[in-house]
């Protein structure tokens, strides 16, 4: 069960039509993810990310109806598109990916390992 202090952390692997991410490293706060056109394709690129930490929101359905409710839970999200060169960057090779994620933790001495291991 998930304390009101701990953070859900972003999956090991997720994806949206078409696309598939899956994670390749990981610090307490960024992380890198591998792009795939399918799960069997070639990596076609890799995403740098620092995780967006808010409240967890589910979404109840009563027929026609959707609601929006908070569980209470904090959560870490995948940068919005917005944030691409704030909070997120896509490179073509991993060590360029591995470059922006060792300039991040460079950044962001008090990085909290522990909490990823």
């Amino acid at each position: 069960m998930t304390t009101a202090t701990e953070i859900k952390p972003l999956p090991e692997t997720f994806g949206k039509p078409g696309v598939v991410y899956g994670r390749v490293k990981r610090s307490a706060s960024h992380a890198i993810y591998a792009i795939q056109y399918d799960e069997a394709g070639p990596v076609v690129g890799y995403d740098v990310v620092v995780a967006r930490v808010e409240p967890e929101i589910a979404f109840i359905a009563d027929g026609e109806h959707r609601e929006r409710i908070l569980t209470g839970k904090l959560k870490e999200y995948y940068p919005e598109s917005e944030s691409w060169g704030r909070r997120a960057w896509s490179y073509t090779t991993l060590d360029a990916a591995e470059s922006k994620f060792q300039e991040l933790k460079l950044r962001a001495p008090a990085d909290r390992e522990a909490r990823h291991g």
